[in-house]
């Protein structure tokens, strides 16, 4: 009688240390779409599921979406948030993280698969830590525009430099809304400033906890969501 196994062999998988040389991807939606959605996560890393139900809704309303794993292994852990802000480990990770120009060249690439893809306008999505990357990729014309939700190190001079279409949303949580709603009043081009108040920083990423919401928050989250849906929409077309 033959072996019916696959794998003839007894030998079990090592347990090795090593880190991998690629990036990887979360993508989802047609893969013969025009319109492409470049999200940059918070940093909390691309292994978190819950953080990809609202890339599965942007999906479905026709966005290729591509979200790249920046951090890989060096994500901040779920389970120790807050952490100790004036730990050596936290501020290793803030160093590592603020450093732009190293998170970058992942964005780049990106941007230039998706056009390889034959998506013919993106939008950066950056939420939390992310808004800084996606609003650098708006502002050396990588990407056509640039949507924000729950914005981290976000002020009125992070806007300095840039005239392309814009949207912010706020949860109850960030600083400086009221000045960035000003400094947008006169924006050149579409922009969409709102605060969403019964919600909690992240309400888009990891920390998206629809069926745990009460009614306002429900609804402030489909508002908020349908929102954004529209914005790129706009910008997309």
């Amino acid at each position: 009688m033959s072996d019916k196994r696959c794998c003839p062999t007894d030998k079990g998988v090592p347990d090795v240390e090593y880190a991998p040389a690629g990036v990887t991807y979360y993508m989802v939606g047609p893969v013969d779409s025009k319109k492409g959605v470049l999200i940059v996560g918070d940093i909390f890393g691309i292994d978190i599921d819950n953080s990809k139900r609202y890339l599965d809704k942007l999906a479905a309303e026709g966005f290729l979406v591509v979200f790249p794993d920046f951090f890989g292994k060096k994500a901040w852990p779920v389970n120790n948030w807050p952490p100790d802000f004036e730990s050596e480990s936290w501020k290793v990770f803030h160093t590592y993280i603020t450093d732009i120009d190293h998170h970058m060249k992942v964005a780049n690439q990106t941007a230039k698969m998706m056009r390889q893809l034959g998506v013919q306008k993106i939008c950066s999505v950056g939420m939390c830590w992310g808004t800084g990357v996606a609003l650098r990729l708006a502002k050396e014309k990588t990407v056509d525009g640039i949507l924000t939700a729950h914005p981290s190190f976000f002020t009125p001079e992070s806007l300095e430099g840039y005239s392309g279409p814009i949207g912010v949303l706020f949860s109850k949580d960030e600083p400086h809304q009221e000045e960035i709603r000003a400094a947008l009043k006169n924006h050149p081009s579409k922009a969409v400033c709102e605060t969403y108040d019964k919600l909690d920083h992240g309400f888009l990423a990891a920390r998206y906890e629809y069926e745990e919401g009460n009614e306002e928050q429900k609804k402030q989250l489909d508002a908020a969501e349908k929102s954004s849906f529209d914005f790129l929409h706009e910008v997309l077309k």
